[in-house]
């Protein structure tokens, strides 16, 4: 992986060295100045604070009224509750059902190799590929 690395990075800096060696800067042309012109504007005069005269606002009164309470009158007869003779009964208690639960089978761990991909000499294989599939782009991008 290093190597895939080193090699990108020499084929980036052989591809910025290129890009810089594109020859002479090319000069700016200058951009046309438009000058404008101007155009006549109306003004209008807008009157000032002692030429407006002010209107007389009208005043306007709110009459306050007083609340009058009336007296309250008082219960002329208090209402005595009855007791009642009857008596409701009671709900019986249901028999409450009991439900037997099974236990589960328990579940073999499985050793933590067997779940892991097999990988020996896949790191060589990769760093050798991917060095060549780099190689092969920096020389395309040399040649374009």
């Amino acid at each position: 992986m290093i190597l895939g690395l080193l090699v990108g990075l020499v084929f980036g800096l052989i591809l910025i060295s290129q890009r810089r060696d594109t020859g002479p800067e090319p000069t700016p042309t200058p951009t046309p100045t438009v000058q404008a012109t101007p155009t006549p504007t109306t003004v209008v005069p807008t009157p000032t604070t002692a030429e407006t005269t002010p209107e007389p606002t009208p005043t306007v009164v709110v009459p306050t009224v007083t609340p009058t309470t009336a007296p309250t009158p008082e219960p002329t007869a208090v209402a005595t509750p009855t007791p009642s003779t009857e008596t409701t009964p009671s709900p019986t208690a249901e028999p409450t059902v009991t439900t037997e639960v099974t236990p589960s089978p328990t579940a073999t761990p499985t050793p933590l190799s067997d779940e892991l991909p097999d990988t020996a000499g896949g790191g060589w294989k990769l760093l050798i590929t991917m060095s060549i599939v780099l190689t092969a782009a920096g020389a395309l991008l040399i040649i374009l």
